[in-house]
C-alpha cells in the first residue's frame, strides 16, 4: 500500500513540476490597457469629468516614490502646481501644490512623469494621505479639458 501511495504522489509531483517551474520563472505580465466603450469620445470624457471629484490643469514639479517599490505596484506621489481649477474649487486653489497618488509606471497605468509639463487631470478623492488619486486614464491635454468643461469640441 505504501508503495502505491508513494508512486501516485511521485507521478502527481512530476505532472505539477513543469507548472511550478513556469510560474516561478515567468514574471507576471503587467501592462496598461483600457477598454474604451463604443460612442462619442467627447461625451464619454464629459461623463468621466462629471464623476471626478476635481479637474485641474497643473504643471508637474516632482515625483516622489512611496513605500516599497514592487514590480507590480510601484507607487509615487506626483506633485503639481495648480494653474487652473475647473472642478473642486473648495479644496484646490490656483498657485498651490497638490499631491496625487498613482502608480509610478505608465506601463502600469500610472501618471506620466515628465516634470515641468502641463497636464489636464481628473482627480478622485481617496482615504488617507494624500487625499487625491489619478491614473493614466485621468490625464488629458489642458486644451481638451477646457473644451470638455465648456461643452465644445477640442
Amino acid at each position: 500500500m505504501a508503495s502505491l501511495s508513494r508512486r501516485a504522489l511521485a507521478q502527481g509531483g512530476i505532472a505539477v513540476l513543469p507548472l511550478v517551474v513556469v510560474l516561478g520563472v515567468a514574471h507576471p505580465a503587467a501592462a496598461c490597457s483600457g477598454f474604451l466603450p463604443e460612442g462619442d469620445e467627447e461625451a464619454l470624457f464629459r461623463e468621466d469629468l462629471r464623476r471626478a471629484d476635481a479637474a485641474i490643469v497643473g504643471r508637474l514639479i516632482e515625483v516622489r516614490p512611496v513605500g516599497s517599490q514592487t514590480a507590480n505596484n510601484p507607487r509615487a506621489d506626483f506633485r503639481y502646481r495648480i494653474e487652473r481649477v475647473y472642478k473642486g474649487k473648495r479644496r484646490l486653489r490656483r498657485g498651490r501644490v497638490v499631491t496625487v497618488r498613482s502608480r509610478s509606471d505608465e506601463g502600469l497605468c500610472g501618471l506620466p512623469a515628465q516634470t515641468r509639463k502641463r497636464y489636464g487631470l481628473l482627480l478622485h478623492l481617496r482615504k488617507g494621505r494624500p487625499p487625491w488619486r489619478a491614473d493614466l486614464f485621468d490625464v488629458v491635454s489642458p486644451r481638451a479639458l477646457r473644451a470638455a468643461v465648456r461643452g465644445s469640441p477640442a
